[in-house]
């Protein structure tokens, strides 16, 4: 039955044409940014929440809280056959995030607001419109990201300075710390643990693709390619690892290509160490695969991680501790 009326629909849809009815037609007017009351220095973290209500993500810890508003904007398509005849509907989340971050005192050091456009997911790159399909907001040493790639879901990440405060701080701490980043070739994008199952290793991010104009240089701020060096189109990031004292062993391998690799390592609670992974993509004729595994370890930062972010959050799931 259900395949006679989408033949029915289509059938009407060639001789007669098709329409799109879209409502609201500006969903933006209905998130207005209410962060533009909050004056960084000024405002508390009391009175941020009076203009903008709880918060959805929020650390003491990190210093900052995540706000999130929400409205939907649905599509009737209508096939003209000689009268409307509405055969589909569908509906997008447009949502509107606020960034805060605060000082020690529960003062407000900076905030940024924006929004982003969720379709449901079996239609996750056909939104209604092609508006507000990518989300970056940066304050203070905070970086937010939604983006299509991915669960669009929060991510957060630490700059140079905040993530440095943080490294230093795991040198007392109980457990151990191994800090992963990738080389300049081919990246994994999966780590399985000690024989557990295999999870996201966000070391190598694609968002580069989704800038506005003249966004990358605000957002990337201090990690930029120095002068004269060529900017990737996409964006190296690091990884924390806590770990128990003792030995461990990791697998990397990666979502769309064949090929994986173990590694083991022993720590000491306190110790922060680092280890660079890069391997070669192998371009053959039936599959792609990762070879040439290449491990460098070190007791102190590799160069080519000084400019890198921080993971603190990877669609929506904490790399740190948040508290």
């Amino acid at each position: 039955m259900a395949g006679r009326l989408s033949l029915l629909a289509l059938t009407l849809a060639l001789l007669g044409g098709c329409v799109q009815h879209v409502s609201p037609e500006h969903p933006e007017a209905l998130l207005p940014d209410r962060s533009a009351q909050i004056e960084p220095g000024l405002t508390r973290r009391s009175q941020v929440h009076e203009r903008l209500g709880p918060p959805l993500l929020a650390s003491d810890y990190w210093g900052f809280e995540l706000f999130r508003a929400d409205t939907e904007q649905s599509a009737t398509m209508l096939v003209i056959a000689p009268w409307p005849v509405p055969f589909a509907h569908i509906k997008d989340r447009l949502l509107r995030y606020s960034l805060v971050a605060y000082d020690d005192e529960a003062r407000v050091v900076a905030v940024d607001s924006g929004l982003v456009r969720r379709p449901t997911d079996w239609r996750s790159m056909s939104p209604i419109e092609t508006d507000f399909l990518a989300l970056h907001l940066r304050s203070g040493d905070l970086l937010f990201f939604v983006v299509p790639d991915g669960e669009r879901r929060e991510n957060l990440l630490a700059a140079p300075a905040l993530r440095d405060a943080w490294l230093e701080r795991a040198h007392g701490a109980a457990d151990c710390t191994l800090v992963l980043g990738c080389g300049a070739q081919g990246c994994p994008d999966r780590l399985a643990l000690d024989g557990q199952p295999a999870q996201p290793l966000p070391l190598r991010l694609s968002d580069a693709y989704w800038y506005r104009e003249g966004e990358q240089q605000a957002w990337l701020r201090g990690m930029l390619p120095a002068a004269g060096e060529a900017a990737p189109s996409w964006l190296d990031t690091l990884v924390a690892l806590r770990l128990p004292p003792g030995e461990h062993r990791l697998q990397f391998s990666a979502s769309h290509l064949d090929g994986r690799q173990f590694h083991g390592l022993s720590c000491r609670a306190g110790e922060v160490s680092y280890l660079q992974i890069d391997a070669t993509a192998d371009q053959g004729f039936w599959r792609q695969e990762l070879v040439d595994w290449r491990f460098e370890s070190s007791r102190t930062m590799p160069a080519a991680f000084r400019r890198r972010p921080l993971v603190l959050m990877g669609d929506g799931h904490w790399f740190v501790e948040d508290r």
